[in-house]
């Protein structure tokens, strides 16, 4: 009986995080248009999303810490509500970037979507795939998902450090004010998307700590 409980509570416990992991998606793509259509309103849209998807941490978070008070959990399911918990800080923190990523889409109302602003679409599109395939690989217990993310987040600092050198050569000639702030904006939402990487991978070496019990510093 005992059993049961705990596998309805991590499955409520699984859905919410799927709700909350519909929020951030949605947030990422309203992200990535706001960008290519500077559409100042979907950026405040996404600013105003923000607060769901901390509402949601909130309330899982309190999930997690009942579901241990009620059942006492030890070995996996012990190590799957403390992943959960790991996990939705770094949901949250995304949901954090794509604000703040809209929050610098303001800045850019003046100027036309550039080359530069499709590299940064291009990543950011790359950079949704990571974090839908990390949560989707804890939810499946799917540590080839896990391993398949690390291993891609070497792919997108790559193309970070490529774009990056590119804005910084053009801020090297630039001597316009308006468009060295341009640039400085587009360098700013570049690396954000590198975090938002960095979010996918913790999630998915949470994955591994869930699964095997093995903790990658």
């Amino acid at each position: 009986m005992a059993n049961i409980k705990i596998d309805a509570d991590l499955s409520g416990i699984y859905q919410s995080l799927g709700r909350m992991m519909t929020l951030v998606d949605e947030a990422i793509v309203d992200m990535i248009m706001a960008l290519k259509k500077r559409d100042l309103k979907l950026a405040e849209r996404v600013m105003d999303r923000d607060e769901q998807i901390n509402a949601m941490e909130i309330k899982i978070d309190h999930d997690c810490i009942l579901f241990i008070a009620r059942n006492q959990p030890v070995a996996k399911d012990l190590r799957t509500v403390a992943s959960v918990h790991k996990i939705l800080t770094d949901l949250e923190r995304i949901g954090d970037i794509t604000a703040d990523v809209c929050k610098a889409i303001i800045t850019l109302k003046e100027f036309a979507y550039s080359e530069i602003d499709e590299e940064i679409v291009a990543l950011a599109e790359d950079v949704r795939k990571m974090v839908g395939d990390s949560v989707r690989s804890f939810v499946n217990e799917d540590l080839k998902g896990a391993y398949d993310v690390i291993e891609y987040d070497d792919t997108i600092d790559q193309a970070y450090y490529r774009l990056k050198d590119k804005i910084v050569l053009a801020l090297k000639v630039q001597t316009d004010t308006m468009q060295v702030n341009s640039l400085v904006s587009q360098l700013t939402i570049a690396k954000y998307m590198e975090k938002l990487a960095d979010h996918a991978q913790n999630i998915s070496e949470w994955i591994i700590f869930t699964v095997s019990g093995e903790y990658k510093a």
